[in-house]
């Protein structure tokens, strides 16, 4: 039988030896509930960094009504007391609910005491490009950043089936989103809800995109400007197929109609910012404190980019799996290829 978790995990280039299962039997079997197995963790060996139940719920005793937010926080207290023994990173996964509401505290699964119990959610969906959108939601100790976006790909790891194909998916990542995950769950709810001026603002935005390529920033300080929010402003852009792109791995996005796809508006020398290997940059807090000087800021401190993963088969230049992804295009490791 394939177990397909492996391989995922096979697939994204993980160190299967560094990843124990969870169960309460000898043999790998057993599915634990909690807290009643709480045990498991706390005197594993070596003692775990992050631990990752999925799904949630499914660990809860049939007892425990979390509906009850009383409830709920006795099935979650016990989550924060064995993060602070083993000083590990206790990640609960849990699937949305369909409450129809822009609001993303009304959106988690069957009880919000989670949102209000975590120290930091994630909140993972869909964008316009039906990419797959993972940010912080809340944290308790930072300030909003943006979501990060992913694209799904398949890779063929296994003879195909009967019952299978034989493919297993495979996260890419695509950088950056110029939104946050709330402002990303807001326009999905008014994708559906708020249709007031929609012609108006496709047409605004192809008059506007008609020369050529326009820079994101420029576009959503123009159209704000015109009195049309973010929201109204990219379901217009999904309405026009405007692609959205980028020069470099971390540079500012542009926007383009389908007709001038492959170009790029005047370059942005000052906002542009090249992609270069995380050992090449300095610390975030320390860029920010020498550009301080008698108080006052001068410049623009550096911004902490995306660091490449590390592991087995992954590139130490771009951070992509060798074998399944090959490089990323802007990689070193391209340039002795002749192909």
């Amino acid at each position: 039988m394939v177990h397909h978790g492996a391989a995922r995990l096979e697939v994204a280039g993980a160190d299967l030896t560094m990843i124990q299962v969870i169960c309460t039997e000898a043999d790998g079997s057993g599915a634990p509930i909690f807290p009643r197995d709480l045990f498991l963790i706390a005197e594993a060996d070596p003692k775990p960094a992050l631990v990752v139940i999925d799904a949630w719920l499914d660990t809860v005793p049939a007892a425990l009504s979390v509906r009850d937010p009383q409830q709920a926080r006795l099935a979650l207290h016990p989550w924060k007391e064995i993060a602070t023994v083993t000083d590990a990173a206790m990640w609960l996964l849990c699937h949305t609910n369909r409450v129809d509401t822009p609001n993303a505290r009304d959106r988690y699964g069957i009880t919000g005491e989670l949102r209000k119990k975590a120290r930091m959610t994630l909140f993972a969906q869909s964008d316009e490009d039906d990419n797959l959108v993972v940010g912080p939601e809340k944290m308790n100790n930072a300030a909003p950043i943006p979501a990060s976006k992913f694209t799904i790909t398949t890779v063929q790891h296994f003879a195909p089936t009967d019952d299978h194909d034989g493919t297993v998916p495979l996260l890419a990542y695509l950088g950056e989103s110029d939104q946050t995950a709330r402002e990303h769950i807001a326009d999905n709810y008014a994708d559906g809800h708020d249709t007031a001026d929609k012609d108006d603002v496709i047409g605004w935005l192809a008059v506007f995109l008609a020369t050529g390529p326009r820079w994101a920033t420029e576009i959503y300080t123009a159209a704000d400007t015109a009195g049309y929010s973010k929201g109204k402003l990219k379901r217009a852009k999904t309405k026009l197929n405007v692609s959205a792109d980028r020069e470099s791995f971390s540079g500012p996005w542009f926007w383009a109609l389908p007709q001038h796809e492959g170009t790029a508006p005047t370059p942005m020398s000052a906002r542009a910012f090249p992609w270069t290997p995380w050992s090449s940059r300095g610390n975030a807090s320390t860029s920010q404190d020498a550009l301080r000087t008698n108080g006052e800021t001068r410049g623009t401190p550096e911004t902490p980019r995306f660091e490449p993963p590390t592991g087995p088969g992954r590139c130490c230049e771009c951070g992509f799996h060798i074998e399944t992804m090959g490089h990323r295009p802007d990689c070193t490791a391209n340039e002795g290829d002749t192909a």
